[in-house]
């Protein structure tokens, strides 16, 4: 009876041990679990960075930029693209002024092929002569400001004395006859000035002093100043500039 109660309680032992070896996950499975968690995690981390990746880019794109024609006036009186115009056309704006230091109109023009401005007395002198391809004299050159003839009315001359290149936005030029537009006094060419119109409230103050230090190659104690104030007030825009300019001249006698 002995032998058979101990077979019994060995089987009934031996069932419950087996039993709870396949309920208990063992630890390799433990470690598979986590693994697979791990993962998932790691799984999830780069999907993160791969959009953060992926939308920087966008951040930082540049918008595209559309660069605008040129537009010229004076060649047809009406706008037109300059790359359209009948004529041979050519623009002087303000920024190219400004990075070649040009203080005076005339110092312009002469930068352009086929344009010369004569004037004898450099700064000292109010009056001008402009040729146009060889074509001589100033009543063949017209000069106008804003549309405005402003050639005199006695000489034809251009006059250069009031006008500032601080003042201007930009410098039309057309060389060749251009008398069915404007009339015989622009036989050779025409020069436009166009004035700057502020887009915003703005003050400029510029003052300067010169002297010659070797004998007569240039003015002695020659002074420039130049004084602007420009505003916008809705469609409306007020500018307005005082310039003088004073020298010794050139010495002589020496």
């Amino acid at each position: 009876m002995r032998k058979r109660y101990l077979i019994v309680l060995f089987l009934i032992v031996f069932s419950l041990t087996s039993f709870a070896e396949e309920n208990t996950p063992t630890n390799t499975e433990g470690n598979n679990v986590t693994k697979v968690e791990e993962k998932s995690a790691t799984d999830a981390k780069e999907k993160i960075v791969t959009k953060t990746e992926e939308k920087s880019p966008a951040k930082t794109e540049e918008k595209d930029v559309t660069n605008l024609k040129e537009i010229v006036v004076t060649a047809t009186r009406t706008e037109k693209s300059i790359a359209d115009v009948p004529g041979s056309v050519s623009v002087v704006t303000a920024n190219e002024m400004k990075k070649r230091n040009i203080q005076s109109i005339d110092e312009a023009l002469n930068l352009l092929p086929g344009v010369f401005d004569n004037r004898l007395k450099g700064l000292m002198g109010t009056t001008s002569t402009v040729t146009f391809r060889g074509l001589s004299g100033s009543g063949r050159s017209l000069l106008l400001i804003d549309g405005m003839p402003m050639n005199d009315a006695y000489s034809s001359s251009q006059q250069w004395g009031g006008i500032y290149a601080q003042d201007l936005q930009s410098i039309e030029v057309v060389r060749g006859p251009s008398s069915s537009l404007y009339g015989g006094a622009a036989m050779g060419g025409v020069v436009n000035l166009m004035t700057a119109m502020p887009e915003k409230r703005e003050f400029s103050l510029s003052t300067g002093y010169g002297n010659s230090f070797n004998g007569d190659e240039a003015m002695r104690n020659l002074w420039s100043n130049h004084l602007s104030y420009g505003d916008k007030i809705g469609k409306l825009r007020l500018y307005t500039a005082l310039g003088y300019r004073s020298t010794d001249g050139y010495p002589t006698g020496q």
